[in-house]
């Protein structure tokens, strides 16, 4: 596992974070495009000579903001026509996770479950053929919004993967280890945030580890479920959004989250960290 953080098309905003990462040892980014702010071929070309630039790679890349599930037939056709410009801006970017919202067609659950699996079907056999996961993000204006959701879609089509994002799982009422006891070979991608609570309400949208979250027992079962991919640590809120404090909500997260990753295919940095546990044991 590593860390990552999202930023944006924009080129300016994106060559900031990726010198940002650079100098913290942070080795990926999550670029993320809108329907309403779609970036052309040009912008895309020169996102991935920053990124080169800089030593980051991108570990996902991902089309929000969207209604897969549109009626229209014109409005079907550009949805289609977006997902196949994100497909190929992924795949010049070298992105190894495909990331999507759902969007909605009615209230009936296996309906949008069934419509989604038809819509997307070209677009999931697309990114698993640009060598990429294609993943579900949950969000509030779509029908994937819970464990039920995602288990819908995958009794429909088996080649799709969840984004999991613990904050928007405990919001719905899940639980985030019993969902990763049972699916995390379904996860392609982590979203890390913290939440705090206060009588069942959100109060705060802290760093990771100054929340009311639990994120050695959570990375512990995705470690057991075969989990290698980013955790995308993503500020939230109000306070820990704005510009001035994003790097340091960044940087605290991965100070936390660090304590718990290795590289397992470098020993040495296995026994480094040994090493210090035990210095500090003894």
């Amino acid at each position: 596992m590593f860390i990552s953080f999202p930023t944006k098309i924009d080129l300016s905003a994106c060559e900031f974070d990726c010198h940002f990462a650079n100098d913290h040892q942070i080795t990926a980014v999550d670029v993320v495009m809108s329907e309403r702010h779609a970036a052309t071929l040009a912008q895309i070309k020169a996102l991935r000579h920053v990124l080169h630039t800089y030593g980051v790679r991108c570990a996902s890349f991902s089309l929000v903001g969207c209604n897969h599930l549109v009626v229209h037939a014109e409005q079907r056709q550009q949805m289609k026509s977006l997902r196949d410009r994100a497909c190929e801006y992924a795949s010049i970017l070298d992105a190894s996770v495909f990331v999507t919202t759902s969007g909605m067609r009615s209230t009936v659950l296996d309906e949008n479950a069934y419509m989604f699996a038809q819509e997307l079907r070209h677009t999931i056999a697309t990114v698993q053929a640009r060598g990429m996961r294609f993943a579900v993000q949950m969000d509030a204006t779509g029908f994937v919004d819970g464990i039920m959701a995602y288990e819908r879609i995958w009794s429909l089509i088996g080649q799709v993967y969840c984004v999991f994002d613990p904050v928007a799982l405990v919001q719905n009422g899940g639980d985030v280890l019993a969902f990763l006891h049972k699916h995390a070979n379904k996860i392609a991608h982590v979203r890390a945030a913290d939440v705090l609570c206060r009588d069942d309400v959100r109060i705060a949208s802290p760093p990771v580890g100054m929340g009311d979250l639990r994120w050695g027992p959570m990375l512990s079962l995705l470690y057991e479920g075969g989990y290698h991919g980013a955790l995308s640590i993503t500020p939230d809120g109000g306070f820990w959004n704005r510009n001035a404090q994003r790097h340091r909500m960044i940087l605290l997260s991965q100070h936390h989250l660090n304590q718990y990753l290795f590289d397992a295919d470098n020993e040495s940095v296995l026994a480094n960290k040994v090493t210090s546990l035990y210095g500090r044991m003894v």
